[in-house]
């Protein structure tokens, strides 16, 4: 595989996650596609705003700016989301709090909607660009709070992708000192943590591109975050975007994905780490991860029993990366019909009739890296012989 550390966290081995999941939840006998509604382990929730803006940053990688959008601000989509979580007192474990082209930190109700969360006995993960969570502290201790709520197997993501300020703010689309509110938050972030045996977990990532890879930056940032005490830094590449065809995402790993991440290997190779006890453990997702021949053997998606995406336009989807108005024909369902019907939501991502080679990929939808583990997992399983 290009360019790999060797080093893979637990929290990234989505087809272990899914089947210790299947374990603990169903035993020894479970069979996928039974026909009996399956609760996934996780739920992830792109949570949209009533500000009139989706997103606060203009990211040169952000999949809203070639896909259909839609924020749901005006369906009591909040009210209905904490009624869900309420309903499923914990039984899906995790709630992943983020956004594919929103920002979730706008929203006035994220505090009320993590407290829903830990009360209904769930776990949180926010994924959050950061750069509010300065003003956030200052107004209602927000992050202190979130210390304080926190169990095991909480965490909070950070997109960084940047090592100064002009590669931020190339990277990022804005101009100002964004980038000097992120490493403020890092910083708030890192002061609670000397004081606290609070078990929330603080992830890092990084998008590389050709404003952010220079040594001196990467060298700088692994400083910083060694520094900072977060858990963990990952590099990656951005995705072609959701809603290019085949021949797009093929050419643009052959232009772009693999011959950049080539040239940026020998200034990140020596950075990242070489055991799992490393802190912060610094790691590398190359190209090979998102190899977009893999899509061509899975005739059938197993990313239901693993979770399910409520998109900012108030639909479910059935994974997090088709979780727009451009992919009407992925849609699962509305908040009220989750309400009324839960099981048949999470049975209907759970079919062996559906088959992503005609209903995703002609399309422009397809697999993240998490349904590739998984779907290449086990697409052997004995459950799609015949299909």
């Amino acid at each position: 595989m290009l360019g790999t550390s060797g080093i893979t966290p637990r929290a990234n081995c989505y087809a272990q996650i899914l089947m210790a999941h299947i374990a603990t939840t169903a035993g020894p006998d479970f069979k996928f596609f039974s026909g009996k509604p399956f609760i996934p382990r996780q739920m992830e929730v792109h949570l949209p705003n009533d500000r009139g803006v989706a997103c606060n940053l203009a990211c040169t990688h952000c999949q809203g700016k070639y896909l259909k959008l839609d924020v749901a601000s005006k369906i009591n989509y909040d009210a209905k989301l904490m009624d869900i979580i309420k309903m499923l007192g914990g039984k899906i474990p995790l709630f992943v709090i983020s956004g594919a082209y929103t920002e979730p930190t706008l929203s006035s109700n994220l505090e009320s909607i993590l407290e829903t969360i830990k009360t209904s006995g769930a776990n949180f993960g926010l994924h959050t660009n950061g750069v509010l969570l300065p003003r956030m502290e200052r107004n209602s201790h927000f992050l202190q709070k979130l210390f304080d709520m926190a169990t095991e197997e909480d965490y909070v993501t950070l997109s960084l992708d940047a090592g100064d300020r002009n590669s931020y703010n190339a990277t990022k689309g804005v101009s100002g000192n964004y980038f000097d509110r992120l490493l403020e938050a890092l910083k708030i972030i890192y002061a609670h943590r000397k004081g606290s045996s609070s078990p929330l977990s603080i992830r890092v990532t990084y998008l590389l591109n050709e404003h952010n890879s220079s040594l001196s930056q990467l060298a700088y940032v692994k400083q910083l975050m060694t520094d900072l005490g977060v858990d963990s830094l990952r590099f990656s590449i951005p995705y072609a975007y959701y809603g290019a065809s085949i021949l797009e995402c093929l050419e643009y790993r052959i232009l772009f994905e693999r011959p950049f991440y080539e040239q940026v290997w020998p200034n990140l190779s020596s950075l990242l780490s070489t055991s799992r006890e490393e802190k912060p453990l610094i790691f590398a997702l190359p190209p090979d991860t998102q190899d977009i021949g893999m899509l061509f053997s899975f005739n059938t998606c197993f990313i239901g029993y693993f979770s399910m995406t409520l998109g900012a336009d108030g639909h479910f989807y059935r994974c997090s990366s088709s979780a727009f108005p451009s992919f009407p024909g992925l849609r699962l369902g509305k908040l009220d019909d989750a309400l009324n019907n839960i099981e048949q939501v999470f049975l209907a991502n759970q079919s062996l009739s559906f088959d992503p080679l005609q209903s995703c990929f002609p399309h422009g939808a397809r697999c993240n890296r998490v349904a590739m583990d998984i779907n290449d997992a086990l697409k052997d399983r004995p459950e799609c012989h015949g299909r």
